[in-house]
């Protein structure tokens, strides 16, 4: 529910996705979040997202 929420979210700004995970195909690109689950945050499912674009 949260992920798809962000999810679609996220596809609102593919052409900036697509501009970071450029950027990442390059060089490291550093992620934060401050919410207290390690397995369930924004920061992961923008990983994962930006990994498939």
């Amino acid at each position: 529910h949260f992920a798809q929420q962000y999810r679609a979210e996220l596809a609102q700004q593919h052409q900036e996705g697509k501009r970071l995970a450029d950027i990442a195909r390059h060089q490291p690109l550093t992620l934060l979040y401050a919410a207290k689950d390690t397995r369930q945050n924004h920061a992961i499912v923008l990983a994962e997202w930006l990994r498939e674009l």
